[in-house]
C-alpha cells in the first residue's frame, strides 16, 4: 500500500467516478484503475462496487476510508513539519492569495516579515477566489489569504486579519453621487459591472442583491478591477466591491456609497488543520499582530 494509492482512493471516493478522479489527479483512467485493483488485491477486499452506471463504496471501502484519511493526514503533517529541517535549505512559506494584497497592505506586512526573518523564503501566488480555495488541497501550498465565508467550516483553521464592508461604486455624475448611504434595493434598475464568477466576491454580490429583493442586471463580468473602474467612469454602470478595494482607486471622479444593509466579509489567513509548520505559525502570529496594530512599525 502506497501513499499514491491512498490518494487515488480518496479521489475516487470524492467524485465517485474513476474518470473524474483520473482527470483530477492528472493520470489516465486505466492507470488509476490498475492502482486501485492492486490495492484491493493487497488488502484482500473489494473497496468499490462497480456497475455500468455508477460506483459506490463497499462496507470494507467505508471502513478503509476512515483509515486512509488518517494516514494521509499524518503523512501530510509529517512532510510539512519536516520541511523546516531540510538540510541546507531556508525555512519556507508558500502562500496563495486572492489579488487584493496591495489594497489591504498585505504586501507591506509581508515585506516587514521578510526583513525581520531573513532566514525565511517566501513564495507568493495570486489567483481568483475559487482557485485559491482549491489550492489548499495542494501539498505545496502552506497558507491561503482569502475572504472568509467561502470555506467549509471545521476542515480549516481561520485567522482573521481585516474586516471590510461591501459598497456601491459610481461615478461623480451618477444620480446617487451626492448620497453617502443607500439601500441596495434602490439600485434595482442599475447596470452592474462585477468581477469574475470565479471570485467568491461575485457570488457574495449575487447573494446580497437577492436579499435586497432583486437579481442584478450585469453588463460585464470576468474583468479586472482597473477595467471596472474605467467602465464606471464612462457611465456604463455601477459596481459592488469591498470598501478598501474601492478606496484604493483614490480618484475624485469615483463615489463610494455605503449600504444600509452593511454586508461584511473578513480577509483571513487560512490553513488546513494539519498544515501549520513552525514557520507558518510564526508568520500567522506576526500577521495577526500587524493588523491588530500590536507591532511597532
Amino acid at each position: 500500500m502506497t501513499i499514491e494509492q491512498l490518494q487515488y482512493f480518496q479521489a475516487i471516493q470524492k467524485f465517485m467516478s474513476f474518470s473524474l478522479a483520473a482527470e483530477d489527479m492528472c493520470i489516465s483512467q486505466s492507470s488509476i484503475s490498475k492502482q486501485i485493483i492492486a490495492l484491493e488485491n493487497e488488502l484482500s477486499v473489494k473497496l468499490f462496487s462497480r456497475n455500468t452506471r455508477n460506483i459506490s463504496l463497499t462496507s470494507a471501502g467505508t471502513e478503509f476510508a476512515v483509515h486512509a484519511r488518517r494516514i494521509l493526514e499524518e503523512y501530510d503533517k509529517a512532510i510539512c513539519n519536516l520541511r523546516d529541517y531540510s538540510f541546507g535549505k531556508k525555512r519556507s512559506i508558500s502562500i496563495t492569495s486572492i489579488p487584493v494584497m496591495n489594497h489591504y497592505k498585505v504586501t507591506d506586512m509581508i515585506a516587514l516579515f521578510e526583513k525581520e526573518h531573513p532566514d525565511v523564503s517566501m513564495s507568493i501566488t495570486e489567483k481568483d477566489g475559487l482557485y485559491v480555495a482549491k489550492s489548499l488541497e495542494n501539498p505545496d501550498t502552506d497558507l491561503v489569504i482569502l475572504r472568509t465565508g467561502f470555506m467549509p467550516y471545521g476542515k480549516y483553521k481561520l485567522f482573521p486579519l481585516i474586516e471590510d464592508e461591501l459598497v456601491l461604486v459610481t461615478n461623480s455624475s451618477h444620480r446617487f453621487a451626492d448620497r453617502e448611504i443607500i439601500q441596495l434595493s434602490e439600485a434595482v434598475n442599475e447596470n452592474f459591472i462585477l468581477l469574475s464568477a470565479d471570485t467568491g466576491l461575485y457570488n457574495f454580490c449575487l447573494e446580497v442583491c437577492s436579499k435586497a429583493g432583486f437579481s442584478p442586471h450585469t453588463l460585464h463580468t470576468n474583468i479586472r478591477i482597473d477595467t471596472i473602474k474605467n467602465f464606471i467612469l464612462q457611465g456604463t454602470g455601477v459596481s459592488l466591491m469591498m470598501k478598501k478595494v474601492a478606496e484604493y482607486f483614490a480618484d475624485p471622479r469615483i463615489r463610494i456609497l455605503k449600504l444600509e444593509e452593511k454586508p461584511v466579509l473578513t480577509l483571513s489567513i487560512i490553513a488546513r488543520n494539519n498544515r501549520l509548520t513552525p514557520v507558518c505559525s510564526e508568520f500567522i502570529k506576526f500577521a495577526t499582530a500587524y493588523f491588530a496594530g500590536l507591532l511597532q512599525i
